[in-house]
């Protein structure tokens, strides 16, 4: 951001993680500020002009316009969670008619940003749920995901988080097959047929083949980095056992042998009864 200087970027999260990364701006003192519009609260850093636009219309709304003008004008993150991304940027063709502030806002998110990051970037995994909708709308090319665990056991959610992020890729598996094989129709999509190569990739997998995997990975390799816990190790000391022995007060002593013995009446009462 500091070459670039016209760079926009959106981070799109849940929203207890973007108090996180905030915080990690703040311990960093990184001289970029961070506007998180999933929260009422102002950072301090918005742009003064917008702030005095709306310095009589104090609410959720408004404030998150202040905050995304303010990113749009000057450099800085955006940060937005996944459930107000979506309700922010969904397509209200044929539904209510926007006010001219939410056109504006659906505008900027969808076409401002010149870099998208996706933490936890395997959530809009489901072609059928709305962010999953919602981010395809968005123009931006350059596209992170940061994910744990993107593969769960399901390789078209995989490949759904995989075109999400880069859709060239599917292109590529489908001019593969139009090296090797015939089209089946001229009229058939390219993502279709990408998605129809990728299954017969994935069939395989666990029926004593190693083909589907090792092409999967010669696909995904130039895109996807994967790094396990062993780049901490050189970092971080590992895990330290502490044993802490605290011993209580008069009155904490006291409170413990009352209760204590209070415990031992009640079991009396109830065998003899």
């Amino acid at each position: 951001m500091e070459i670039f200087r016209d760079c926009r970027p959106v981070l799109i999260a849940p929203s207890s993680m973007l108090l996180t990364w905030e915080e990690e701006f703040k311990k960093w003192k990184v001289d970029i500020a961070f506007h998180n519009i999933s929260s009422v609260e102002f950072s301090g850093r918005e742009d003064v002009a917008a702030r005095k636009l709306v310095k009589n219309k104090r609410d959720a709304k408004f404030n998150r316009l202040v905050k995304i003008l303010s990113w749009s004008r000057g450099n800085g993150v955006l940060g937005v969670s996944y459930q107000l991304f979506e309700k922010l940027t969904a397509d209200r063709t044929g539904g209510n008619k926007e006010d001219k502030e939410s056109e504006e806002i659906r505008r900027i998110l969808l076409k401002k940003p010149n870099l998208i990051i996706l933490d936890e970037g395997h959530t809009p995994r489901n072609t059928t749920s709305n962010i999953f909708k919602c981010l395809k709308n968005v123009k931006t090319d350059r596209r992170v995901i940061l994910s744990g665990t993107p593969f769960q056991n399901n390789f078209d959610e995989l490949f759904n988080t995989l075109w999400l992020v880069r859709p060239k890729f599917a292109d590529k598996i489908s001019s593969k097959r139009n090296q090797t094989r015939k089209k089946k129709s001229k009229t058939l999509e390219s993502g279709e047929q990408s998605r129809e190569i990728w299954a017969s990739f994935t069939s395989s997998i666990g029926k004593n083949s190693d083909v589907g995997v090792a092409e999967i990975r010669r696909i995904i390799e130039p895109f996807v980095n994967v790094h396990t816990g062993s780049i901490l190790q050189k970092k971080l000391p590992g895990l330290r056992e502490c044993v802490v022995v605290l011993h209580p007060t008069d009155l904490q002593r006291q409170l413990l042998d009352e209760k204590h013995a209070g415990n031992i009446c009640r079991i009396s009462r109830f065998t003899k009864g």
